[in-house]
């Protein structure tokens, strides 16, 4: 469990006029709901580490406040929260004082990971170039996105288009396609390597092959298949 702590950040009740506490009778304090925001997003925060992000917190509904003693209390939330991250989620939390439990519930809540992305500023085409003219970057919460964000780097590798995209969309993975380096009937250099031997054999590929891909590949000599991997620089180890 990880746990935010506060030293009395609550807000407190009356104890005068009608329906006072008899005297001796501990005073009553309340945990606001902006405070308890407060609290359950840095808790939230300790669980998820995402990196050059921003994760943010809100309710659906306002939860009541919730009443406590005036002592420092804790709010704590479920390392498993972490891994059931959603737009829209709930969210179960617990109040603890003095080593003990004191209040349990859960809250409708949403969430925002707030990360740079690149956003496309003009449509882009199936298989067709993408440039990062055709790009910009943007804050943009990347929970509301249906794939995993196009990575960032200060300079855009040779992508292909998948699908078409418009304009304010985030690019993502699933849109594009590293441009081969090889075409199917190349006939490449492969290096096989084992401890200390070190081989170059001639190879053929059977497939299209972009770097950081597989590519399955043929001795000319023996016609035998084998499987090579495609290297940023061009280089093909065999597998």
């Amino acid at each position: 469990l990880l746990a935010c702590q506060a030293l009395g950040n609550v807000v407190g009740t009356t104890s005068t006029g009608t329906g006072a506490k008899p005297l001796g009778e501990e005073l009553q304090v309340h945990i606001s709901a902006a405070n308890l925001r407060d609290h359950l997003e840095a808790a939230m925060k300790d669980i998820i580490f995402v990196e050059q992000a921003e994760l943010q917190i809100d309710f659906v509904r306002q939860p009541a406040p919730i009443p406590i003693a005036p002592v420092p209390f804790e709010v704590r939330v479920d390392q498993e929260v972490g891994y059931k991250l959603k737009s829209r989620f709930m969210l179960p939390f617990s109040v603890w004082q003095n080593g003990q439990k004191t209040f349990e519930s859960q809250v409708y809540a949403k969430a925002k990971l707030l990360k740079e992305v690149w956003v496309v500023t003009e449509r882009i085409q199936p298989n067709r170039p993408v440039g990062m003219d055709m790009l910009t970057i943007e804050m943009r919460d990347v929970l509301a996105t249906s794939g995993q964000p196009l990575t960032i780097a200060p300079q855009l590798p040779e992508y292909t288009a998948r699908y078409s995209v418009m304009p304010g969309r985030i690019l993502l993975q699933h849109h594009v396609r590293r441009r081969p380096v090889y075409q199917r009937g190349d006939i490449i250099e492969a290096i096989y390597q084992r401890g200390a031997l070190r081989i170059a054999l001639k190879a053929e590929c059977l497939d299209a092959a972009a770097p950081g891909s597989t590519v399955r590949l043929r001795n000319p000599n023996t016609k035998k298949q084998i499987n090579g991997y495609v290297h940023e620089d061009k280089s093909v180890t065999i597998l």
